[in-house]
Formats: structure tokens, C-alpha cells, sequence
């Protein structure tokens, strides 16, 4: 059986007010009952509607807090701007790329070919002096020093004869048995001066010649002791006082011949006195070359030099030893040079590196007599042999 609320909960209310009559209030015997229900529901209603819907809309109110997770990913962008400075690194890598330097450390394994020729030494000089000039061959030479000669035989050396006159800084040119010696500075005379004397040696002793035209010192000779060849120089004589003056002997006299282009002391000589080579002097590098009446330029040495030994010919000429110069130092060379009538090359160096030092011989086969190292006062004995190729 069903019972209805609503009429249930009313029934007792309208079993109180009994049945009325009349226009005034009450209820009649077919009033209806319903009316009550249609007035309650309602009120029901809006309790329910007002409890759920807040609870609802509280759901998107979480949705921006979850947008707050994409905001931070820009600042997890900041991890690879970073490692920007790591890709640096590699353009730091150039530093390791200067260790190209020891690869430069293979040029020395590419083994160069050794400077032709090779210095070996030879027999001592009885007497070490200043300044010695020589003549003759490797085998059959000749030392001429400031008051005396030696001869050399090709492994040792014995005295020769006195000069007639004592000099440091003169010129030699001939053979062991037929030399010429000439100018220099006399004992005696100021430092600058240099004489006129010329001396020649007969492989025994010393007797007198022809006067110089042009009295030097500190010059160089070429040819033999009957047609010989001097040239350069210094002396007070003339201004300015290294000279240009080139000389030519015929065994009795001297006559002038051509003027050097660069005049200068300090110089060697080789050849003949219609094919001389005059090269070096006062630390210069110029080369000339004489045809019995004037000078041409030759090829320029490498190393430019004073006081070097010199020997050969004009087309096959060696030159060895002297002493170079450069604004910070001033020093002793062992340098060699071989010259082909163009050019000069490097050979093998001395020794012993020296200045004022004799040459004679040829390119071939060449003598380096005695000299002057620092601190050998009066100079040193040694004398070396070179040989070539």
C-alpha cells in the first residue's frame, strides 16, 4: 500500500479543523488536497541547486595553476645558453694548433746535404805573430811574418829567411821559391802609414825591389813574383786613406793600373795580374774582377768580412776566415766561400776561426796560415789544409 507523504503529514490538521460552513474560512468536504504538495516541492529545490554548483566551478580555478609548469620551461632554455662557453672551447684548441712548431723540429730530419770541402790541420808554425800573408801552394808554402819567413813542405814547417825590412800588415804573392812581399807597416812608422818597400824571396833569402807608387797596408796581392798585382789598401798618404789604388809589378818596377770601383782595406786578392779577384774588406760584401786595365763587380760574397785569407783564381777563387761586424757584436768567422766567376757558395768552415790570416794555394787545394784569435796574443800557430770537392 502506498502512502502519500503529503496527505499522511495533513491528514490529522484537517481531521482537527473539522468541516465548516458558511463564506468564512475552512476547509469544505471536497476541497483539494493537492494544493498543499504543488506548495512544498519548490522549497526543496534551490536547497540542492545552491550546494553542488560551487563545487563545480571550482575545477577550473586549478587549471592556471597547472599553466604555471610551461612558464618554467623557458628557464630550463637557460641550461643550453650556457653551454655556449663549452662550444668555445674548440676555438681555444687553436693554442694546441702551435704545436705545428714541432713539426718544424722535422726540418733537421731531412738531413742536408753536408758544405763541400773539409779544413783538416796541418803542421804548427814554428812562431805565432800578429798578422801573417803567405804564398805558394799547400804542399810547398810560404808564411811571411813581421821580421822572418817559414816554409811549409806540406806537414810541417822550418825557417826561412830574414826580411830585409819588419812590417805587420803586407801583402805576399808567388811561389815558395820565387815570392813577392810588399808594403805594410814599418816598426816604427805611425800605425796608420804604410809603406813602399817590396821585398823577394828566392826560397833562401830576401833581397830588395822596386818601390810601391802607392805605400799601403792591410791590402791584398795577386799574380807572381814578375808580374805581380796589389791593390787597395790603407795609408795617410791620400784622402780619403783606404785606397783605390791598383798596382802592377814586372819584376823590377811598378806602374798604375786600374782603380778599384770600391776603394777599401781589409781585403784578399787571388789570380794573375791580367785576372785578379779582389773580394771583401772593411766588412763589406763587394766582389771585383780585373782584366789587366779596369775593374768589374763581381757576385756579392754571403758573408761580409775584413782581414780574410784568400787563394785560387778569378773564376775558381776561396775565400776563409776574417772578422765580421754587426751593430751589436763584432766577431771571428770560420765561414768558407767557393767562387765560380758569378757567384759565391758555402763550403765547410775553418777550424779555428782567425783574421788576418795568409791564404795561398788554390780553390782546390789551399793553405790557412796562422792569424789572430782574441786572447792568442801575439796569434795563433795553427795552420789548416783544405781540400775540395
Amino acid at each position: 500500500m502506498h502512502i502519500d507523504p503529503l496527505k499522511y503529514e495533513m491528514s490529522p490538521l484537517i481531521a482537527g479543523f473539522g468541516s465548516f460552513s458558511g463564506r468564512g474560512f475552512g476547509f469544505g468536504a471536497g476541497a483539494p488536497t493537492p494544493s498543499a504538495t504543488a506548495t512544498i516541492t519548490p522549497s526543496i529545490t534551490p536547497s540542492i541547486t545552491a550546494t553542488i554548483t560551487p563545487t563545480v566551478t571550482t575545477t577550473p580555478s586549478t587549471t592556471p595553476s597547472i599553466s604555471i609548469s610551461p612558464t618554467r620551461t623557458p628557464t630550463i632554455s637557460l641550461s643550453p645558453t650556457r653551454t655556449i662557453t663549452p662550444s668555445i672551447t674548440p676555438s681555444r684548441s687553436i693554442t694546441p694548433s702551435i704545436s705545428i712548431t714541432p713539426s718544424i723540429t722535422r726540418t733537421p730530419s731531412v738531413t742536408p746535404s753536408p758544405l763541400p770541402g773539409i779544413w783538416a790541420a796541418g803542421g804548427a808554425l814554428i812562431n805565432a805573430d800578429l798578422s801573417i800573408s803567405a804564398a805558394g801552394t799547400q804542399n810547398l808554402g810560404l808564411a811571411v811574418k813581421y821580421s822572418t819567413s817559414e816554409e811549409y813542405n806540406g806537414s810541417s814547417w822550418s825557417s826561412g829567411g830574414n826580411k830585409i825590412i819588419n812590417e805587420y800588415y803586407g801583402a805576399s804573392t808567388g811561389t815558395q821559391n820565387e815570392a813577392l812581399t810588399l808594403g805594410g807597416s814599418c816598426s816604427g812608422a805611425p800605425t796608420q802609414q804604410g809603406n813602399k818597400c817590396t821585398e823577394e824571396y828566392n826560397g833562401t833569402s830576401w833581397s830588395s825591389g822596386g818601390a810601391l807608387i802607392c805605400g799601403a797596408r792591410n791590402h791584398a796581392a795577386a799574380g807572381s813574383q814578375n808580374v805581380g798585382l796589389t791593390f787597395g789598401g790603407f795609408s795617410q798618404e791620400y784622402t780619403p786613406s783606404s785606397i783605390c789604388c791598383a798596382q802592377e809589378y814586372n819584376g823590377s818596377t811598378w806602374s798604375l793600373g786600374g782603380a778599384l770601383i770600391t776603394p777599401r782595406s781589409g781585403l784578399a786578392g787571388a789570380g794573375t795580374q791580367n785576372e785578379a779577384l779582389a773580394f771583401g774588406g772593411a766588412f763589406d760584401r763587394c766582389t771585383e774582377e780585373y782584366n789587366g786595365t779596369s775593374w768589374s763587380s763581381g757576385g756579392n760574397l754571403i758573408c761580409g768580412r775584413s782581414s780574410l785569407g784568400g787563394a785560387g783564381t778569378q773564376n775558381a777563387g776561396l775565400g776563409f776566415g776574417g772578422y765580421a761586424f754587426s751593430p751589436s757584436i763584432n766577431y771571428t768567422i770560420t765561414s768558407t766561400e767557393l767562387y765560380n766567376g758569378t757567384s759565391w757558395s758555402s763550403g765547410q768552415g775553418l777550424i779555428t776561426g782567425r783574421y788576418n790570416i795568409g791564404g795561398a794555394g788554390t780553390q782546390a787545394s789551399a793553405l790557412a796560415v796562422g792569424g789572430y784569435t782574441p786572447g792568442s796574443s801575439p796569434g795563433c800557430t795553427c795552420t789548416e789544409e783544405w781540400t775540395y770537392p
